[in-house]
């Protein structure tokens, strides 16, 4: 019995912290969700200040020797910026670049620039273009920074291969070399650098370790959170872990943060927002999948994100089909909430011209209440005052009654006296004063 009764709290204890754990993610969401509302209401703000920065590059380019190192250094830099918010412009830097550093002695920049056109093409779609491009770089003679960049162009283009295979075979080849290149980047990437744990965490992701992968990513968001940079990619890969983890409230978390930053960098190419699209369509919030949706398409056609744009194509019309019937839905509906109230509003105002009439017609009645009290007031009064004079009558009475009683009574008085007297003397045998007195008009 005792062992039930102890299973029982644990199962309500267990019933309650997660009903809390639900509350707390469900307003970490909300808050996030407004958040991103307002960003992307505000996102020519952050345009502008990307557009700032390739402004003020630009005038730096035009102070400076075309065909100098320098030179090169910027258009790298420029390569940068335009690579997640214009890649048609991205791909003509790397292009410009190509042709600057070949007048140069320095191999390094060379292949920098090749890498730079590799994945301009890697991005647009242009895979064999890219791959041909990679393969004529000889990796063993890349400085440190440029070997990892080479490795990361490598496990992006195969990851992209991965994504549009379309037979399982392939799938799986491309995966496998996926998978060395992780290996490949995380040999040659220092542990300090953020880069390193986020490569590992998409490297334990793939091989199923959800928890392990998580453990490193959370560590490297907090880190990197505190050092103030942009977490748009490893909130991304928090998200990829949660969704494998089928924790879908958190992955919905993350995706809101990466989307969060991704619009706060003023960036035209990327993943998350439109992936929040899709997850907010599943969980039934059509509006803003379909609000989501639109801002991805409208950002990926301005960055000529070709790939991206077919993406999304695919999954627009379903949205935006679930959005018009969701609109044609919410207009029924507030065609039978109007039409609603306006009967309610008729049936409102009948009811006041009842009740009106009802409030003239008691008025009236009041007015006659009024008009009928008043006049008993006045009968009353005329009451009171015949009482008084009826009051005043009675005492009068009353003293001119106890006035003849008291005549009579002494009257009856004389009379008694006056028999006695007689009596007296006809016993006396006085019968000459007996006739005596009864001889005279008045015995009293």
């Amino acid at each position: 019995m005792l062992k039930n009764k102890s299973l029982l709290l644990l199962f309500l204890l267990y019933f309650i912290t997660g009903l809390s754990v639900k509350g707390f993610a469900l307003n970490i969401t909300d808050s996030l969700t407004s958040n991103l509302d307002k960003v992307l209401s505000e996102k020519d703000v952050y345009v502008q200040k990307r557009l700032s920065e390739i402004n003020k590059l630009k005038r730096e380019l035009s102070f400076t020797d075309v065909g100098s190192q320098k030179y090169s250094d910027l258009l790298g830099e420029l390569f940068e910026l335009y690579k997640v918010f214009q890649l048609d412009s991205a791909m003509i830097i790397a292009e410009q670049r190509v042709g600057i550093v070949s007048s140069l002695n320095d191999v390094q920049s060379k292949m920098r620039a090749t890498l730079n056109l590799a994945e301009a093409k890697s991005v647009t779609g242009m895979y064999k273009e890219a791959e041909e491009l990679l393969s004529t770089v000889v990796y063993e003679d890349l400085d440190l920074t440029s070997k990892i960049y080479y490795f990361h162009l490598n496990h992006s283009l195969n990851t992209l291969m991965v994504n549009y295979s379309l037979s399982e075979s392939d799938k799986r080849k491309y995966e496998k070399t996926v998978y060395q290149y992780k290996d490949s980047l995380l040999k040659y990437t220092p542990q300090t650098d953020p880069v390193y744990h986020m490569i590992l965490s998409t490297k334990y992701l793939m091989l199923g370790k959800n928890d392990e992968a998580y453990d490193v990513a959370i560590s490297c968001f907090n880190d990197m959170k505190a050092n103030g940079w942009n977490t748009a990619i490893i909130t991304h890969i928090l998200s990829e872990i949660f969704e494998a983890k089928e924790d879908y409230d958190r992955q919905e978390i993350y995706l809101l943060k990466s989307a969060i930053d991704d619009v706060y960098d003023g960036k035209k190419e990327y993943i998350s927002l439109r992936r929040l699209s899709v997850l907010k369509y599943e969980k039934g919030d059509i509006a803003r999948a379909y609000s989501y949706m639109k801002n991805s398409m409208e950002d990926a056609v301005y960055c000529s994100a070709r790939l991206r744009a077919l993406e999304i194509s695919q999954l627009m019309p379903i949205i935006s089909t679930a959005y018009d019937l969701k609109t044609k839905q919410e207009k029924r509906n507030l065609l039978v909430f109007s039409t609603t109230i306006s009967i309610l509003v008729i049936v409102l105002i009948c009811a006041m011209l009842y009740i009106y009439k009802q409030l003239k017609a008691i008025a009236v009645v009041r007015l006659s209440l009024k008009n009928m009290n008043t006049d008993l007031m006045g009968m009353n009064d005329d009451l009171n005052n015949l009482n008084s004079v009826l009051s005043e009558s009675n005492h009068v009475k009353e003293e001119y009654i106890g006035y003849l009683f008291s005549i009579c009574s002494s009257y009856i008085n004389k009379i008694e006296d006056f028999r006695k007297s007689i009596n007296r003397k006809l016993k006396a045998g006085q019968i000459d004063d007996v006739v005596q007195l009864t001889d005279r008009k008045s015995v009293v």
